[in-house]
């Protein structure tokens, strides 16, 4: 794919974590209702409103399990979420795209409708649930040199979000924002999923 004509809005997924608390095996890749668990968030982001798809990646099974048309960044395996976020600005900053929508690959039930709540806002948003700040995160270029440099070990966008105004977070509930970070987390979301 062409990535030097500029875009207004790139999506881009973070994929390359080391799931160093699910166990064994890559936990993006883990069932869940018959497909990969990193299937169901990039779906959502692909059937957003975005202009064009990435995934910052480690692994090429990983990259193998997303729906076609992914522009894909590799990253090495074992590096901190930190390092994916940058990855993913600097993406975004290299396709000149005006604002970009970060999402997780662990946080199946992110919908493409929730997606585009965000993607309504005219300055940069993240979400929160119970009290809690958290992705997706949408950045406008104007923003992205900070956010990149705020980003420290394994926190990705966390100090950014941190420093985001009150009325700059779209509250979600607490099934959308549950994330697979153990192989009981994955039982319990494929319980209701």
């Amino acid at each position: 794919m062409v990535l030097d004509r500029p875009v207004r809005t790139v999506g881009i997924l973070l994929a390359a974590g080391a799931s160093r608390r699910f166990g064994p095996g890559d936990k993006l890749l883990a069932p869940l209702r018959g497909r990969p668990l990193v299937h169901w968030s990039a779906s959502a982001l692909q059937d957003s409103a975005c202009q064009r798809v990435a995934a910052i990646v480690s692994s090429h099974e990983v990259e193998a399990a997303l729906p076609p048309g992914f522009v894909v960044r590799h990253v090495p395996p074992l590096q901190s979420m930190a390092r994916s976020f940058r990855a993913a600005v600097g993406l975004a900053e290299k396709m000149s795209a005006e604002r970009a929508l970060i999402c997780l690959g662990d946080m199946p039930a992110i919908t493409a409708g929730l997606l585009g709540e965000l993607l309504a806002r005219r300055r940069n948003s993240a979400c929160r649930s119970a009290g809690r700040r958290l992705p997706p995160v949408l950045l406008y270029a104007s923003s992205y040199r900070s956010a990149r440099e705020s980003a420290r070990a394994d926190a990705g966008a966390r100090d950014f979000i941190a420093r985001l105004p009150a009325e700059d977070l779209l509250e979600i509930g607490e099934e959308s924002a549950a994330d697979v970070d153990t192989v009981s987390d994955l039982r319990f979301l494929g319980r209701g999923f």
